[in-house]
């Protein structure tokens, strides 16, 4: 089953089932380019629904269109909704609940959580909608290091629970190391590497456009405010 599109990852995480949910986290600008690559390489046969937790930038609208002109796929067939709060999240998420067709991808979910962890009941609340999402969808999320200090990605340990495929993404030297820290058919601690050259050139470039460019030409849902 393809994933993402890039194929390093994709066999890392195979086999992979649609109601699996399946996670990158880790470095962001390298999950920044796999959340690109995933969208316009997906696109090309399926409508998307990108949901980012995530007040500025994210999304390169220059990026996309490089991988478009070597997977011509369709930008419209992604729908982004850009949230600034985790009710604004969980409005969000509810609505995708019960769709029967296409991918929901959800960028940085956490994003929002307070640093007293005490409070961090939210996490389980998110949690608990992207499993809903799962039941009828195929769910692939791009996340963080957990702001506590630790390798584990950001969402605590109901997250751990509910995807089952998770995949941490670590830059070192001119190499990414992709490692699966969770499979249900494979064991955790595979890694598979690549050169980080290969995203040199895409993610890192200093220039991109706006979403207003995206609204302009009607390929972006107002966003949902909290």
């Amino acid at each position: 089953m393809v994933v993402t599109g890039f194929k390093p990852l994709d066999m890392l995480v195979e086999p992979s089932m649609r109601w699996w949910g399946v996670e990158f986290y880790g470095d962001y600008s390298i999950t920044s380019y796999i959340l690109h690559h995933t969208l316009a390489f997906r696109s090309r046969f399926e409508r998307i629904y990108l949901v980012m937790a995530q007040e500025f930038g994210g999304i390169r609208t220059d990026v996309l269109t490089k991988f478009c002109r070597v997977y011509e796929c369709l930008l419209t067939n992604i729908y982004v909704v850009r949230v600034f709060s985790n009710s604004g999240l969980r409005t969000a998420l509810s609505e995708l609940i019960g769709l029967e067709d296409g991918l929901v991808v959800v960028a940085y979910p956490y994003n929002y959580l307070p640093r007293d962890h005490s409070k961090y009941f939210e996490a389980s609340i998110i949690s608990g909608l992207l499993r809903k999402v799962m039941q009828s969808k195929e769910l692939i999320v791009f996340n963080t290091f957990t702001k506590f200090g630790t390798v584990m990605p950001e969402g605590g340990s109901m997250h751990h629970h509910v995807v089952k495929v998770i995949v941490m993404l670590r830059r070192c030297g001119g190499r990414v190391y992709a490692t699966l820290v969770k499979h249900p058919a494979k064991p955790s601690g595979v890694t598979k590497s690549f050169h980080v050259k290969v995203l040199e050139d895409i993610v890192l470039m200093n220039y991109g456009r706006t979403l207003l460019e995206w609204v302009s030409n009607g390929l972006v849902r107002p966003a949902v405010h909290g």
